[in-house]
């Protein structure tokens, strides 16, 4: 399963972040924060030789990175 399709398996979860960016390795949620930078540089600190997935869900709609 890819961060895409855990990440819509579980709209609690995107619903718990609204208006934040996030990023995701796995099935694991390593930051959650106001910046993509932020959230980015944090992910990469964890999990420096994998490539997190970055999305925010806005109230109204929703953009994945």
């Amino acid at each position: 399963m890819s961060e895409y399709e855990y990440l819509m398996a579980t709209p609690d979860l995107i619903s718990k972040h609204l208006e934040k960016w996030m990023a995701v390795v796995g099935k694991d949620v390593v930051a959650v924060g106001d910046s993509a930078k932020e959230v980015l540089a944090a992910a990469k600190e964890k999990y420096p030789d994998r490539e997190p997935f970055i999305a925010k869900f806005p109230k109204q709609t929703a953009m994945l990175l």
